[in-house]
């Protein structure tokens, strides 16, 4: 039968069956039972078939707690995993998240994660719209169940933020006339309010979404490394154009923090990301007496090049031979260094460009930041340090 064969695709078949009044119980309960072998995509289905056709309860709970279980959070974002190895079934992250989204939001309309997994969907578009016409469509398809499960009625109400007893906004939501409403407040106020709790109020009918972000300067340097979701490491190394290769292909040494006017020095940033992330920027800023160099204009000497890429895949050379850089663009700017990848799968990459010592002196080194563009909430950085150029 389609259960044995192909048990994701019969997923798929007992949840429109379910859907169209027709339920399959018997087939329902067999991809149950051999849940372990499904995908998430799968599992999604099978919730939400068993959610359509009557299902037992239990099973359904089962599946709710599995899929929550294998759900990844990013800051105020959740996306589902795909296993990779369903790509003929035009499984992704993004349309695994739909279904996913879809089913918990039938099962459990008060379901924690529905909110943060919207928003996962809404953070992977590009250009306002998804990689493919199935993440389109599973992702509108998941949307609009969530929309159906929160905001069963239209916004009606008065929405007010609060920082202690000082209100700092009042405005009025009445249907779909105005989508969102943003509210700066300066540090300074928050400094001052002597702890006040930010609060958001609403008096009326309807959902009120919001969020508070912080951002701030340290007035002191950052002396630890920061792991919020990638791991970051810098390393600077004198080379020559003769011992650039085997400088590539040793142990990032450390950070370097004395040397002569006109070395030519290879910064190397570690980046290890434990789950895939998206929209990804690696910001390097360049101390005062540091200046980017374009490798290509070093000469037409192989041992002065870094190859034909900027990053790498970790030791592995056999992986080496078909692997391809998620780089998506590199800039080498007067005060930094920037590193742009669209889609950056879960592992450990590195990534390089060679700077000149052209200024004598001690320059503060600012850390090293990587971050998604549009979660900010996950990131790493280095250190701050110093860097001390000195006549040769």
């Amino acid at each position: 039968s389609e259960v044995e064969r192909e048990p994701a695709s019969a997923c798929f078949v007992v949840d429109v069956l379910a859907r169209s009044g027709a339920p399959e119980p018997g087939a329902a309960t067999r991809l149950y039972e051999q849940r372990d072998q499904l995908p998430t995509f799968a599992r999604a289905l099978l919730l939400s078939a068993l959610h359509h056709g009557g299902g037992d309860a239990e099973a359904r709970a089962t599946l709710a707690r599995e899929l929550t279980a294998t759900t990844r959070l990013d800051g105020p974002h959740a996306m589902a995993t795909s296993d990779g190895r369903h790509g003929r079934l035009l499984d992704s992250d993004a349309r695994a998240t739909g279904m996913v989204l879809r089913a918990l939001a039938e099962h459990d309309p008060k379901h924690v994660l529905l909110p943060k997994l919207a928003g996962g969907l809404l953070s992977v578009r590009h250009g306002g719209r998804w990689r493919t016409t199935q993440e389109t469509a599973w992702a509108l398809l998941g949307l609009e169940a969530y929309r159906r499960a929160v905001e069963a009625a239209p916004p009606a109400f008065d929405a007010r933020i609060f920082l202690g007893d000082a209100e700092l906004l009042h405005t009025r939501f009445d249907g779909l006339t105005k989508l969102a409403v943003a509210q700066q407040t300066p540090m300074a106020q928050l400094m001052t309010s002597g702890g006040a709790v930010l609060a958001f109020e609403k008096k009326g009918e309807g959902r009120l979404f919001y969020e508070a972000r912080l951002a701030f300067g340290r007035k002191r340097p950052q002396v630890e490394p920061i792991e919020q979701g990638f791991f970051l490491e810098k390393s600077l190394a004198v080379v020559t154009p003769e011992t650039l290769q085997e400088a590539i292909r040793a142990p990032a040494p450390g950070v370097a923090t004395r040397i002569n006017a006109g070395d030519l020095v290879l910064v190397t940033l570690t980046l290890v990301a434990p789950g895939p992330r998206e929209s990804v920027v690696i910001d390097d800023p360049l101390p005062g007496g540091l200046e980017a160099v374009d490798a290509n204009l070093l000469g037409a000497s192989r041992r002065a090049s870094l190859g034909d890429r900027d990053a790498d895949a970790g030791e592995d050379d056999d992986r080496d031979r078909w692997w391809v850089s998620p780089l998506t663009r590199k800039e080498l700017r007067d005060d930094r260094a920037l590193f742009f990848a669209d889609s950056l799968p879960a592992g450990l990459y590195r990534y390089r460009y060679l700077a000149r010592a052209t200024s004598i002196g001690v320059f503060a080194m600012p850390a090293a930041r990587v971050e998604e563009m549009y979660v900010p909430e996950t990131f790493g950085q280095t250190p701050d340090a110093t860097l001390e150029v000195v006549a040769p």
